[in-house]
């Protein structure tokens, strides 16, 4: 990025982008990015991975790791 920052190339999808939830708690989701970021709570605190903010449902929402989702071909929601 042109300031300084630096860019996760783990990162695949953008707000949006309809994806299927392959694994962890949510699996078999199918579900639409809101935004992309950086953390993600663990047993032993706050863990620095890329994640998704992802909406299951209205008024729904979970935080998903980058490499949990992949897109949906369906489409369906």
């Amino acid at each position: 990025m042109p300031d300084g920052r630096l860019m996760d190339t783990r990162y695949r999808f953008m707000r949006g982008d309809r994806v299927l939830v392959i694994s962890g708690p949510h699996k078999g989701s199918r579900t639409i990015v809101d935004s992309r970021d950086g953390q993600m709570k663990g047993e032993h605190g706050l863990v620095s991975v890329p994640t998704y903010n992802v909406m299951l449902g209205e008024n729904r929402w979970a935080q998903v790791q980058w490499d949990w989702v992949q897109k949906d071909h369906d489409g369906s929601l």
